[in-house]
């Protein structure tokens, strides 16, 4: 049965319907996993804004260089947007 509340003991799945410890060894891994697993989408979330404010700045120096070519510089800048 499943505890609505904190509890320590064994038997629960924690994320994966695979991951059900059985030993004090097993819920311990199962937690650094999970912690883990937290930092590596943190991780994720933060290269997401480093890499979009790359793009952004990557964008606006290929609008300065193509800045004659209007309808070029409009899909550089949105993207597949337009379609």
């Amino acid at each position: 049965m499943m505890h609505s509340t904190f509890h320590l003991s064994r038997g629960d799945a924690l994320w994966f319907d695979a991951w059900v410890p059985q030993s004090t060894g097993a819920l311990a891994g199962a937690a650094i996993g999970l912690f883990l697993l937290a930092i590596l989408e943190r991780w994720l979330a933060a290269m997401r804004v480093v890499m979009e404010a790359w793009w952004q700045q990557r964008c606006a120096r290929a609008a300065i260089r193509y800045s004659h070519q209007t309808d070029l510089r409009m899909f550089l800048c949105t993207g597949l947007k337009l379609l």
